[in-house]
């Protein structure tokens, strides 16, 4: 190809007929620009098909990452229910003035339980080590980094801070008045009678079943309820993504 054009740029030289050869010229420099371009656009496409293909992994990584999640979720929202549950049942026997029973040292035993979390994040990290912006849709993009920079930060320390406070109301009452303890499985008192006119310990199972209450209203809604949207949202998008190849 390159020799059939030389060939016509030189009969064109040694004709002299400048104004061909000036048309052959321009026409000649469009061919290799509109070649460049072409080169150019391929060269795009490739590189916009790998992006596309690592951000299908990436968000693929993310949304097993937030399915293991949910393992912990389901497990503290279990917790969540039991202590308060459990705090409802011990404080109806106390106020009713209600003898003892064997079922209430499983109930006993959640009183200083709590829960804690520890977010999934190889594909956030991947997502981050390849830049952001790897992930093409807005919206997801800004919803994965709120949901890990944002929530999860927020739940793991507020559980923290929630087990620190439930330890400074319970733990210490249930080491002093309880002459076994096993958590989630038995916690036995050393006098059942004198719990029941104990106001101190009263007052605080009860705040302690109203704060894992209120902890359970803002797992649901900050965290539960916003991780299954982003689900949903990542798997309508990996399927668009994919429609594309």
């Amino acid at each position: 190809m390159l020799k059939f054009f030389q060939r016509i740029r030189r009969k064109l030289i040694d004709e002299g007929n400048f104004q061909k050869y000036l048309i052959y010229a321009i026409g000649e420099i469009l061919l290799v620009v509109i070649g460049i371009l072409i080169a150019i656009q391929i060269n795009n496409r490739n590189q916009y098909n790998k992006d596309r293909v690592l951000e299908i992994e990436i968000l693929e990584e993310i949304k097993n990452n937030i399915e293991t999640d949910f393992v912990d979720h389901n497990q503290n929202m279990f917790n969540l229910n039991q202590i308060v549950t459990s705090s409802e049942i011990i404080l109806g026997h106390l106020n009713q003035d209600l003898p003892y029973h064997d079922s209430l040292e499983y109930h006993f035993s959640w009183l200083a339980m709590g829960a804690n979390f520890d977010a999934v994040k190889s594909g956030y990290e991947l997502m981050v080590s390849k830049g952001v912006n790897i992930i093409s849709n807005d919206t997801i993009r800004q919803k994965i980094s709120h949901l890990y920079s944002n929530r999860y930060t927020w739940l793991r320390d507020f559980l923290k801070d929630r087990q620190q406070q439930n330890s400074l109301m319970v733990l210490n009452e249930m080491m002093l008045k309880f002459k076994s303890f096993k958590n989630t499985i038995s916690a036995v008192p050393r006098n059942y009678d004198q719990l029941r006119s104990d106001y101190d310990f009263k007052v605080k199972v009860e705040q302690n079943g109203s704060m894992h209450e209120v902890t359970k209203g803002f797992y649901q809604t900050l965290i539960i309820d916003e991780a299954k949207i982003l689900l949903q949202n990542i798997e309508d998008e990996v399927k668009r993504l994919e429609i594309g190849f």
